[in-house]
């Protein structure tokens, strides 16, 4: 296993779930307890969102004298992601004008692509207001919301850095989580037009998942050098599993809360990353090839799980039965996401991170001029 190999698997079954769930969705006749429990793959996105945290705050501790610190962080953080979510912008307009032009209804589940939405997309502002956050982009609201986080990050660090005092880390999480969940409980009745608002836009914004980045933060704080025996990570992995089939259970029931189940699906997975973190056996280079292709991934899956899985199910699904379809149509969707995305990666994610490693190149040589003049 490569030093950080561990991340690159985290990321990788966070992908994982993210494609469970959503190939999930284009099978009919799923019984309830499956569904179920394919539908917490949703919570992939939260994986993603404490192990960006923590992959940050390594980046941040490495680069700690670097000159520019602020203006070079936003550059990477820029050319890391803008690249290939434009050309998702691109592809998925394209598939709206053609479903348009021919009449043939597309997966798109809101297929705005108007002027203003694409405009909010391309700035990444579109977490801010629910006429777009699910618009132009499948997924993306994800996307806007870590982008706004980025924003954040540099002031959170040079927070959390200076407390002494582990248990007030530990603590922070925790109190945002409760403080967020009572406001938008008290939210519609502050503001009675809100009460209209679907909560699904409160919990994708950036203030609903702040205490998830919170908490991979804390990780990397108080965990970083954390190295647990072969046994402990086996019990930790199965706190995780165990975690997991709780909040299905919960959740199930129709019991649930916009900010603290994605909260208490964060403190899972603290679990699963002592297990992974410590165990190589856990980390196989398949899992980790996935999570390095993690982010081209989820931009494009979506034309596997929702389109040609749909396809798929239909036309076998008066010969073979629903969990075979399923079994496949996972199989499929993952097969064809590597393979497009190690494509997409290579072309155009790679080649926008080291479009904004030469120009940080360009500002050091130009300090460089600067301070010899």
């Amino acid at each position: 296993m490569t030093k950080f190999g561990y991340i690159d698997s985290m990321r990788g079954i966070a992908i994982l779930m993210v494609l469970v769930n959503h190939t999930a969705q284009s099978i009919v006749g799923l019984p309830k307890i499956l569904y179920d429990c394919s539908e917490f793959g949703k919570y992939g996105v939260q994986l993603f969102f404490i192990m960006s945290a923590y992959t940050l705050c390594l980046s941040k501790q490495a680069r700690g004298d670097e000159q520019l610190a602020t203006k070079k962080y936003f550059i990477r953080r820029y050319f890391r992601i803008a690249p290939l979510y434009y050309v998702g912008i691109l592809l998925y307009g394209s598939i709206l004008l053609f479903g348009t032009e021919f009449r043939i209804n597309t997966f798109l589940l809101q297929p705005d692509y108007s002027m203003k939405a694409v405009l909010f997309h391309i700035t990444f502002l579109h977490g801010l207001t629910p006429a777009y956050i699910h618009s132009v982009v499948p997924g993306g609201w994800s996307i806007g919301t870590e982008m706004l986080f980025y924003l954040l990050f540099p002031v959170l660090f040079s927070a959390l850095s200076r407390m002494s005092s582990k248990w007030l880390l530990i603590a922070i999480p925790m109190i945002v989580a409760l403080f967020i969940s009572a406001f938008f409980r008290l939210l519609p009745h502050i503001f009675p037009p809100l009460s209209r608002h679907n909560f699904e836009f409160y919990y994708c914004t950036v203030l609903n998942q702040l205490p998830v980045f919170l908490t991979g933060m804390v990780l990397f704080f108080l965990f970083e050098e954390l190295t647990v025996s072969r046994i402990k990570a086996f019990l930790f992995v199965c706190g995780f599993f165990s975690m997991a089939a709780m909040i299905v259970l919960i959740t199930s029931k129709n019991i649930s809360d916009v900010t603290l189940i994605p909260f208490l699906v964060g403190i899972a997975f603290l679990f699963l990353f002592f297990g992974i973190k410590t165990t190589n056996s856990l980390n196989p280079i398949w899992l980790q090839k996935i999570g390095q292709l993690s982010f081209s991934i989820y931009v494009f899956h979506f034309i596997f799980a929702w389109w040609f899985s749909s396809f798929l199910n239909q036309v076998l699904m008066p010969y073979i039965n629903c969990y075979i379809i399923y079994l496949l149509c996972i199989l499929l969707t993952v097969a064809f996401s590597v393979l497009l995305s190690g494509l997409t990666k290579w072309l155009i994610e790679d080649r926008g991170i080291q479009l904004g490693k030469s120009l940080i190149k360009i500002m050091n040589k130009n300090k460089l001029v600067n301070n010899h003049e």
